[in-house]
């Protein structure tokens, strides 16, 4: 019997949705397509993947539709699991950059009807003006001092061995 997971003498069934719908709120980064799918991949193969733009432009929510669902593999059980009975399930995405890594964490639910039981309301992004400032915390900026430093320690001390060396060619 395909999708059918058996707890202690208990019979639990699954159907697999249509396609799982992750809410895009407002201070929410935008993930892409390939960050997703690294995500979904744990539940099954992803078929394909779109993005709900709202009136104005922006994307508010993402479709992710499966060719297979593994429900026999515990991760997918127990998503499907909690979308059975909790209405909603949420995921983790990954954001790096060149100082820092973020996660971040979504919600996803069975299809986009469950939105207003989630009591989540969409509302416009904010749109302000920001100075492109790069901020870093001062554990990052020791930590790459500290790697200079030990550079250049490296690089005057291979220098004063070649000097040495040219020293004594010389003075052959």
């Amino acid at each position: 019997m395909e999708g059918v997971i058996y707890y202690e003498n208990e019979q639990t069934t699954y159907e697999e949705p249509e396609y799982l719908y992750i809410l895009l709120e407002t201070d929410k980064y935008i993930p892409t397509k390939k960050q997703i799918t690294e995500v979904m991949k744990h539940y099954g193969i992803v078929d394909k993947i779109d993005y709900e733009l709202s009136s104005s432009g922006y994307p508010h929510g993402i479709r992710v539709y499966f060719d297979y669902m593994d429900i026999d593999y515990f991760e997918t059980s127990n998503m499907l699991s909690e979308l059975k009975y909790c209405g909603k399930h949420e995921i983790t995405i990954c954001f790096k950059n060149s100082l820092r890594t973020k996660y971040v964490n979504y919600l996803v639910l069975t299809n986009r009807n469950n939105l207003f039981d989630s009591n989540y309301v969409m509302k416009k992004p904010k749109l302000k003006r920001t100075r492109n400032i790069i901020y870093l915390n001062y554990e990052e900026v020791n930590n790459n001092i500290h790697a200079l430093n030990n550079d250049v320690r490296y690089l005057d001390f291979k220098v004063d061995k070649l000097d040495r060396k040219m020293d004594e060619i010389t003075s052959n």
